[in-house]
């Protein structure tokens, strides 16, 4: 039997529709184009995240008729009994079920019909967030060509990724050790920032919104965010969004800057954090909570610490 060399390529959870959404084609690994000197590729994608399939449905994809004949291709019958090796003897048929309702659903131009809506709602709800909102922006390039993002054509917008892109050297991001090119923000995930850090000089303001409050304001109000960072909150767009639903959530983001303004009794604000702990926030207003938690982030200087935990100098040493 001969070796069988694979490069296997992970794709994160949240991905899986790019090849239905042409700027961000290119980043589909099944879309490569391959010969027989390049490797096989294994691609895994979470079904269950922003596609049509129950919780748990995952699928893994073969791209390998490429080295057919050579030693190092897999064949069915080889990636059929390595997966029945770890898979249940008892599985639930309704995940496989759901898996082929997602490939039907997308299948023809539906497909890219269905990614082509989500991208321009979710170009809309940001346009609708800079226009209402003023401490929360949309993790976007604020200027494009000497323009306005929100300036543009909806249409345009969703057809080029360079409204999408890191530009090395910008300020709106604070990334850095990247090329031209290399990376862009997933349309399909809307990913807005809250007061607290100045991302061109990367240091704290002297009053924030920590996103873990905003994201329980949203919880208490029937909106469920994807997860929330120090200073970020992120919300994953899927063909089943509707103009509605975004409006619903802009409306709760700019009550939200209202009680912020008005500095509305955190009582009344997140009642459930309040009778959780109602000698801790007695008379405590959401204004009040905002700064407190900003200033516990400032004195040990957490963003600093959260950034040193991704750096390799970081890793114990093996």
């Amino acid at each position: 039997m001969g070796i069988c060399v694979i490069t296997f390529c992970l794709i994160p959870r949240g991905v899986g529709y790019e090849q239905f959404i042409p700027m961000m084609a290119d980043s589909s690994p099944l879309l490569l184009e391959l010969n027989e000197n390049d490797p096989g590729i294994f691609v895994t994608q979470s079904v269950h995240k922003q596609q049509a399939g129950f919780s748990q449905t995952s699928q893994i994809h073969k791209k390998d008729n490429h080295i057919r004949g050579q030693a190092r291709f897999c064949p069915h019958k080889r990636l059929n009994n390595a997966f029945m090796l770890h898979a249940s003897t008892s599985p639930f048929y309704p995940l496989f079920a759901a898996l082929d309702v997602n490939a039907k659903i997308h299948e023809g131009e539906s497909g890219r019909r269905l990614w082509a809506e989500c991208v321009e709602i979710g170009i809309e709800a940001r346009k609708a967030i800079l226009a209402r909102c003023k401490l929360f922006r949309p993790f976007i390039p604020p200027v494009v060509d000497g323009k306005l993002w929100q300036d543009y054509p909806t249409s345009v917008l969703a057809s080029d990724r360079r409204f999408f892109s890191f530009e090395p050297g910008a300020k709106w991001h604070g990334f850095e050790g990247y090329a031209a090119d290399q990376y862009f923000v997933d349309p399909c995930k809307l990913l807005l920032t809250t007061p607290g850090i100045d991302a061109e000089t990367g240091e704290y303001s002297d009053f924030g919104v920590p996103a873990t409050i905003l994201a329980h304001y949203l919880r208490e109000n029937g909106i469920v965010p994807e997860k929330c960072d120090l200073n970020s909150i992120l919300f994953l767009l899927t063909p089943a969004e509707s103009h509605e639903k975004l409006a619903q959530l802009v409306a709760m983001l700019a009550q939200f800057e209202q009680h912020i303004e008005d500095d509305s009794p955190l009582v009344e604000v997140l009642p459930s954090v309040y009778n959780k702990y109602p000698v801790r926030y007695r008379d405590y207003t959401l204004r009040q909570l905002c700064q407190e938690m900003h200033d516990l982030y400032v004195s040990f200087d957490v963003k600093d610490l959260q950034k040193a935990m991704f750096r390799q100098q970081s890793f114990p040493s093996v």
